[in-house]
């Protein structure tokens, strides 16, 4: 419903441009002004590594790849 959408303030915040909070700097830029206006200091976390490294390096320890390539190299 609409009244979910509205904070106690009467302050909605969106956008109608399609993936423009796919980009971390528009969302975290967004979220520090939002929280800074109920009067909080908020600072986006940063990973120290690239999620898709953790993800291979899960993979890496936790498959045989010496049987995958010999699967992919038909030995």
């Amino acid at each position: 419903s609409a009244e979910l959408a509205v904070g106690a303030d009467g302050v909605v915040a969106g956008t109608y441009v399609h993936g423009l909070l796919e980009s971390a700097a528009v969302r975290d830029a967004l979220v520090q002004a939002l929280a800074a206006r109920r009067g909080f200091d908020w600072r986006p976390e940063r990973a120290d590594t690239d999620p898709y490294d953790r993800i291979a390096h899960v993979l890496e320890v936790s498959l045989d790849l010496s049987w995958a390539r010999s699967v992919a190299v038909g030995g």
